[in-house]
């Protein structure tokens, strides 16, 4: 007959048992455990990753832009109007060519602007035989230009420009074709201010005020004679 198993074997086996599952069951919570911490650390890096490439992305917004140099060609219509103190000329603005080059550098919104424009312009006095004036000027802009609206599309193509522009007189033929440049100065200053467009294939439209500071008149005592007049223009880009 088979053996019963005593009081004394079963005591040993179930004492052999339960270390085992205790043993399990640590095992268990120690691997557990370990997933855990090894989740939090990659969580925990990768959070702090993100703040260090946010701060990459700002510097790079914050960096300092490298300069944009631009230069191109441009014509247009010169409206000139003459405003005299005496009345002696036509108050009509009257319509002149003009033609140039300009050079510019644009860093982040602003920039500097240089042009060398030739214009012509017509003058019609009062109550004279030979009727109107024509005159030739070469005129020196310096203009600051500004892209408000740099990092908006569409309106990142509107450029503000505004500054003083120094014309000097070259000739001035009457009707009748004699010279009278010594009825003017020699040299106007103006404060210019205007805005221009960037359009495809490098052109582009622009439209400017221009004011005169100083009395062109050099021949009627107590005489103010000064120059204003708007300009039209299209140009060409051929450097950017």
């Amino acid at each position: 007959m088979p053996k019963t198993p005593s009081n004394h074997t079963h005591t040993y086996i179930c004492i052999k048992i339960l270390p085992m599952k205790r043993i399990l069951t640590l095992a268990i919570c120690f691997a557990v455990l370990a997933v855990a911490n090894s989740s939090y650390a990659q969580s925990s890096s990768s959070g702090k990753l993100k703040p260090d490439s946010r701060k990459r992305d700002r510097h790079r917004r914050h960096a300092p832009k490298e300069p944009n140099f631009g230069m191109g060609i441009k014509v247009g219509a010169n409206m000139q109007y003459m405003q005299d103190s005496r009345k002696l000329f036509d108050n009509w603005i009257k319509p002149g060519a003009m033609a140039g080059i300009y050079f510019n550098m644009e860093r982040g919104v602003f920039g500097v602007q240089l042009e060398g424009i030739g214009k012509t312009c017509r003058y019609y006095v009062k109550h004279a035989a030979y009727l109107h004036l024509r005159t030739w000027n070469v005129d020196f802009p310096i203009l600051l230009t500004c892209r408000p609206f740099r990092q908006i599309p569409v309106l990142d193509r509107l450029k503000f420009v505004a500054g003083p522009e120094i014309s000097f007189l070259v000739s001035a033929v009457r009707g009748d074709r004699n010279e009278v440049k010594n009825d003017f100065t020699n040299a106007d200053v103006a404060a210019a201010a205007g805005i221009e467009i960037d359009l495809p294939l490098n052109l582009h439209v622009g439209a400017r005020g221009l004011w005169g500071l100083v009395n062109i008149n050099n021949t009627l005592p107590s005489a103010e004679w000064h120059n204003h007049s708007l300009q039209f223009t299209v140009g060409y880009r051929f450097l950017q």
